[in-house]
């Protein structure tokens, strides 16, 4: 698991994609283990439910704060409330799906509807609306297994909550001692705040790793919070251990992960 998370972080840097590189990487490796393939897709499915609702959480907390701190300019709050409204429309429809299946069905038939118009040619319809279908009915199947599975073990839910958040924990602590380490002065729950402002917009697969968004993301929010220019070493600093260094250490890993099990 150490190998696999090295390498697909490491490849989420070199290659376009975001997660869904680290991903690929992840069911490739697991694949070739003799794993099964729907098995291994939910599982990477249900880690990334978990690991970026936690970012939603505390994403959609740093955007209450700023809007409360009342330090922001009329476009800046304005951009605030449209992510806030958004990650609040994706919760409730996700919600919405999960309770109601018939509607996670009916969405499933619109966006194949969609992948149709773009895709054009009979075939490639039908094919995608079974494949919406199967998906749907699938995860169906998963999310009741899941949900009676948690029901007999109460204890899991937290601790797999518990998992998700420290994810984003360990890597701001790093954020923050590295500030502490440079000597900049710089409020710890401030850094938190642009952390997960940051974070979560360069998770949107522009760049490989968010390269370059993360960075100016981060300095833009810090400048609003009132920290200075001088976070610009610190916030580097970070990025060598958060970016730079997992992509040598995948590139050592990847080929033990090529061999089949």
């Amino acid at each position: 698991m150490l190998r696999l998370t090295v390498t697909g972080y490491g490849a989420a840097h070199v290659l376009p994609g975001g997660g869904a590189t680290a991903a690929a990487v992840t069911y490739s490796a697991l694949r070739r283990k003799g794993y099964d393939p729907e098995s291994v897709g939910l599982a990477l499915a249900a880690v990334s439910v978990l690991v970026y609702g936690a970012l939603g959480m505390l994403f959609s907390g740093s955007l209450i704060y700023m809007l409360l701190d009342g330090d922001l300019g009329p476009v800046s709050t304005a951009a605030s409330v449209f992510f806030l409204a958004l990650t609040l429309s994706v919760t409730m429809v996700a919600y919405a799906a999960y309770r109601r299946p018939t509607f996670a069905k009916n969405v499933a038939g619109m966006g194949a509807h969609l992948t149709e118009r773009l895709l054009g040619g009979e075939g490639l319809r039908r094919r995608a609306r079974m494949w919406s279908a199967q998906l749907m009915s699938r995860l169906g199947e998963e999310v009741r297994a899941a949900r009676r599975g948690l029901a007999a073990r109460p204890t899991e839910a937290p601790k797999l909550a518990a998992l998700a958040l420290g994810y984003w924990a360990f890597d701001a602590l790093c954020l923050i001692l590295m500030f502490y380490a440079l000597g900049v002065v710089a409020d710890p729950f401030v850094l938190l705040v642009a952390y997960c402002v940051a974070t979560t917009i360069a998770a949107i697969p522009l760049t490989p790793g968010g390269i370059g968004i993360f960075e100016v993301t981060m300095l833009a929010t810090l400048a609003l919070l009132g920290v200075g220019s001088e976070a610009a070493i610190p916030i580097l600093g970070y990025r060598l251990f958060n970016f730079w260094l997992p992509i040598p250490l995948a590139a050592a890993f990847y080929p033990t992960l090529r061999h089949a099990g």
